[in-house]
């Protein structure tokens, strides 16, 4: 190093004597309340003076350490003072009470978003209370009242207008319809806006309606800085753009994004918050980026020598209507002045670990160029108002049940957060109890009370259908015992009417022994018969087999009539003997059954209204059933004409 020192002549730059800023500052100030009423302008070297002794007061107090490194102060601080006390019109400030709470509030957002303990704001309310004396026109009661918060959006509309908020009442009103406005036209987001949220929309609103406002959001994951700032943007009319990290997004896609918000809001006159978090880090060149915007806007290698003309060219008619020349070089500054106008960066970083110091002190723009909001854990009222928020669709027996439920969730969210102080102090080890697992803890109660409560719900029902079962079954058993009784009776009255009927059988059983005999003797008869039978069936077998020719000759003389024959046979007047038993023998073969035939006519007369139709006689001959004879009617024609078989 010595060696390389030896080359350079070293000049140190000490910051500017007290006197020196109250000249600069009081000079600024005093020009802006020349609009003022005169009791306001004329408080302007006391407020002055104010300012810049607590700024020596806080420089002298707060020293930067290994842990405190951001503890760094210099003209910066002051002059955002200034600028905010400067953001004011005649309108709304009227009385010098106004500025005086003004200024208190300025100075906490410079000085005291910054600090990182308890313990370095208590001391900042010490020297604030100090310092503050020298303010004689008002009370230290009324300078410190709370809340003290100034804000553009405080008239509720989108003018923005530098002003008080009276209460929280009024910032809690006014946050929850931009709220509902934002979830109107963006991705929903379930905000718990309490005391400590709403305190850090206030603050990033603040910097972001700053002139080349930058923020540096630090606090442990899940604090909500991300939801917090989308919101704040919304708020102040700015649409916020994050980079989305896939497996291949490298550096010449991140140039590509830095371009297309560049021409955004330099040639577009667009008004745009990039969130960027430390999550998004794939690789810490994008620091360097970074560091060179917030320093100074201009990032060298972003841009090539087309790029850059083709920008000059869309921003000179600008440059000639602001009544500059449009040389290259003017053109080029109206531009990055009016990217570092239009473009507010919003980073968010996790103070967990050594990487945030060493990337601060690396790339120091992102702390000296950004006006630091130090996310501390929540308090017990926000972590009450979020468990009441995400438990209000629980259903519980009582409100006091549910409030019970989030005020001990904070208590024991708070009781890890001390055992981890205690931990670290006897151990050296971190373990860090974050707004995330707050909320995990509330999603796994939730989880596990509904889990829990259909497990009940589930042995409810198994118990009250067992009770029903045995309910039922113990009424099917009373039922069962009176019909056991019933049919018992029953029995006793079967089993004397069987013990009868066993004394019955036993006597039908010795008749039907006799009877048996009786059979027998019955079935020798029946034996005996069938032999008779069957030598009977043969002679009749025999007889048929005789018969079957004479039937057969029959047969053929019937096909041998015809109606001629049978008209001839008609015509006849007194036929010979053989011809009227022939016609007399078909009359009895044609009788219907049932008829009487000791009366039946067989004359000659009668057997010729017989052949009335030859056709139909000779048809009825032809189908004559011949095994379905008449017997009586066969006895009589056998036994009168055709003669023994």
């Amino acid at each position: 190093i010595d060696r390389m020192q030896r080359h350079f002549a070293t000049f140190a730059a000490p910051p500017p004597e007290a006197d020196v800023c109250r000249m600069i500052y009081g000079k600024i100030f005093a020009g802006h309340l020349e609009r003022f009423p005169s009791n306001v302008a004329e408080k302007s070297d006391m407020l002055t003076n104010v300012a810049v002794n607590l700024h020596l007061h806080v420089a002298d107090t707060f020293l930067p350490n290994a842990v405190k490194f951001h503890y760094q102060w210099n003209l910066r601080e002051l002059n955002n003072i200034f600028q905010g006390m400067c953001n004011t019109s005649p309108d709304v400030f009227k009385t010098p009470k106004q500025f005086g709470r003004l200024w208190l509030h300025e100075a906490t957002r410079v000085y005291a978003d910054r600090l990182i303990s308890t313990e370095d704001n208590d001391k900042f309310k010490e020297i604030v209370q100090k310092v503050s004396k020298d303010l004689d026109f008002i009370k230290a009661e009324e300078l410190q009242e709370e809340p003290n918060f100034f804000a553009g959006f405080a008239g509720g509309g989108d003018e923005k207008v530098y002003n008080a908020i009276e209460s929280f009442d009024d910032l809690s009103v006014i946050l929850n319809k931009k709220l509902r406005e934002y979830n109107d036209v963006n991705a929903t987001m379930d905000l718990v806006l309490f005391k400590d949220a709403m305190e850090h929309i206030v603050r990033i609103s603040r910097i972001i309606d700053s002139p080349r406002g930058n923020a540096m959001l630090v606090g442990v994951g899940g604090s909500g800085k991300q939801s917090l700032t989308r919101l704040s943007a919304f708020i102040s009319g700015y649409t916020t753009f994050q980079i989305k990290l896939t497996p291949t997004y490298n550096m010449n896609d991140f140039k590509l994004d830095l371009l297309n918000l560049y021409t955004k809001v330099g040639l577009k006159s667009e008004e745009m918050c990039f969130l960027f978090t430390d999550q998004q880090i794939f690789k810490e060149t994008v620091l360097v980026y970074f560091n060179n915007f917030l320093s100074s806007g201009v990032i060298p290698d972003l841009y090539t020598d087309e790029d850059k003309d083709t920008a000059i060219n869309g921003i000179r008619t600008e440059v000639k209507a602001a009544g500059l020349l449009d040389t290259r070089e003017n053109c080029w500054n109206y531009f990055i002045d009016k990217v570092r106008s239009n473009l507010h960066v919003v980073m968010c970083m996790s103070p967990v670990g050594d990487s945030f110091r060493v990337r601060c002190r690396k790339f120091p723009a992102l702390t000296g160029c950004t006006t630091i909001d130090w996310f501390m854990g929540w308090p017990q009222e926000a972590l009450i108002s979020v468990a009441a928020r995400f438990l209000e669709d629980v259903e519980m027996e009582t409100p006091e049940h549910r409030d019970a439920c989030g005020q001990h969730m904070a208590f024991v969210h708070e009781s890890v957060g001390q055992a981890a102080i205690l931990y670290k102090a006897s151990d050296r080890r971190n373990v860090y109890t974050t707004p995330k697992s707050y909320l995990e803890l509330i999603a796994l109660y939730k989880q596990m009370l509904a889990a829990e409560r259909d497990r009940v719900t589930m042995q409810t029902q198994r118990l009250e259908t067992g009770l029903i079962k045995l309910r039922e079954s113990s009424e099917q058993v009373a039922d069962m015992q009176v019909k056991l009784k019933e049919e018992s009776q029953v029995v006793e009255v079967k089993s004397a009417e069987t013990d009868e009927l066993i004394v019955e059988v036993g006597k039908e059983s010795n008749i039907a022994a006799e009877e048996s005999e009786k059979a027998a003797v019955e079935e020798a008869k029946v034996t005996e018969m069938q032999t008779e039978g069957a030598e009977f069936k043969a002679q009749c077998t025999a007889d048929l087999a005789a018969a079957e020719p004479a039937l057969k000759a029959a047969e053929d003389a019937l096909n041998l009539l015809d109606k001629t024959s049978l008209t001839e046979l008609k015509s006849l007047g007194s036929p010979p003997a053989p011809v009227l038993k022939v016609t007399a023998a078909v009359s009895y073969m044609l009788a219907a059954p049932g008829t009487n035939l000791k009366k039946l006519d067989v004359s000659w007369n009668a057997a010729k209204k017989m052949m009335g139709s030859p056709d139909v006689f000779l048809s009825t001959l032809l189908n004559f059933d011949k095994d379905n004879l008449w017997l009586e009617a066969k006895d009589n024609w056998g036994r009168k004409y055709t003669g023994p078989p």
